[in-house]
C-alpha cells in the first residue's frame, strides 16, 4: 500500500450526472464505468489500491466506505479507489467476509500515508510500523486484518519481488554500506524513484530503510 494523490487526476463528470439524478451504482452505464476505471488507474498507477498488485482487467471499482452503509458516498469520487478482483483479499475480502469494521480504523491511501502505519519485512509479510501510538497500530492491525494483507499468496508475491535484491552477490546491503554517506542516500532514493510505481513497491522501498 502507497500514499495516493487524487488531486493528481480530475473526477470524471458522469459522476456529478449520476449524483443529481439520485440513481443507484446499478444504474452506472458501461460507458461510463469506463472513464471512472481509467481516472482511478491514472491515480493508482494500474495497481491495486490495497495490495499494490498489477490491476487486470477483471479489476473492480470499489467504495472504500460501503454503498449501503454509506449511500451518500455512493458516487463521491474520494470514496472509490480500484481493487484487484481476488476473493481472498483486499476489496472484495473487506466487503464479502462478514466481518465487522469501522471504515474510520482503516488506513485510506489517499488520505493517510501507509508508510506511517504499515511495515512490509523482507519476509513477505505486512505489519503495524514500530515505535507508533496505540491508535495508529489499531488502525493499521484493522487495516491489515480488513483487506487480508498477509494472505500467503501476497507474502509469496512481495518476496518474489524482493528476489531480485536479495539473491544479489555480494549483498546489495552489505555493498551499500561501503559507500559513503550521501552516495548511499541516493543511490537508494534512485533506486526507490524507479521501482515507485512497480507492483509491491512498498516491500522494496522499506527493504532499503534497513540501511
Amino acid at each position: 500500500m502507497r500514499k495516493l494523490d487524487r488531486t493528481a487526476v480530475p473526477a470524471p463528470s458522469c459522476l456529478a450526472e449520476y449524483y443529481r439524478q439520485h440513481k443507484r451504482w446499478d444504474d452506472v452505464m458501461s460507458e461510463d464505468k469506463q472513464p471512472i476505471r481509467e481516472a482511478l488507474g491514472s491515480m493508482q498507477n494500474d495497481l491495486c489500491a490495497y495490495c499494490e498488485g498489477p490491476l487486470r482487467d477483471d479489476a473492480h471499482i470499489e467504495h472504500f466506505r460501503r454503498r449501503h452503509d454509506a449511500p451518500q458516498l455512493t458516487f463521491a469520487w474520494k470514496n472509490l479507489f480500484l481493487s484487484c478482483n481476488e476473493p481472498t483479499h483486499c476489496g472484495h475480502h473487506k466487503d464479502r467476509s462478514g466481518s465487522p469494521y469501522d471504515p474510520a480504523d482503516l488506513v485510506k491511501p489517499d488520505e493517510d500515508d501507509p508508510d506511517e502505519f504499515l511495515f512490509f519485512s523482507s519476509a513477505g509479510d505486512v505489519r503495524p510500523r514500530s515505535g507508533i501510538d496505540e491508535a495508529k497500530r489499531r488502525r493499521a492491525e484493522e487495516t491489515i486484518r480488513v483487506f487480508n494483507l498477509n494472505h500467503g499468496a501476497l507474502r509469496a508475491l512481495r518476496r518474489r519481488a524482493l528476489a531480485v535484491y536479495q539473491g544479489l552477490e555480494p549483498d546489495i546491503l552489505g555493498a551499500l554500506e561501503a559507500f559513503e554517506a550521501t552516495d548511499r542516500e541516493q543511490l537508494i532514493a534512485a533506486e526507490i524513484a524507479a521501482t515507485a510505481h512497480d507492483p509491491y513497491g512498498a516491500s522494496i522501498r522499506h527493504f532499503f530503510e534497513r540501511v
